[in-house]
């Protein structure tokens, strides 16, 4: 009565114990966030980037406009949340998009 009078919720040890299973349960079954899907070309593009191209270097490669490919990089770097060059080519290594060979 003392707990509730002093606005604090109170729950019985059967309660709570029920609670508290729940949550064990659920928390077992929440699956790990799913990596961030690129496309082919972003694939394509990220490898480059990893390589040390630069972008007028890759739309040459590739055959596609700076535009497009600056396009690529910002939308590569938005899906992985990696924002330096130097992280994009540790993902890449990483994720064995290149090697180090």
């Amino acid at each position: 009565i003392e707990t509730v009078y002093r606005g604090t919720a109170y729950f019985s040890s059967g309660v709570t114990q029920f609670v508290l299973d729940d949550y064990v349960t659920q928390a077992g079954q929440i699956a790990p966030p799913k990596p961030p899907e690129l496309s082919a070309r972003e694939i394509e593009v990220l490898a480059l980037i990893a390589e040390g191209h630069g972008n007028k270097t890759i739309a040459d490669l590739l055959e596609l406009g700076v535009r497009t490919v600056e396009t690529h990089r910002e939308s590569i770097m938005r899906k992985l949340g990696i924002h330096t060059v130097a992280g994009l080519t540790k993902y890449a290594v990483a994720h064995g998009i290149i090697s180090l060979d």
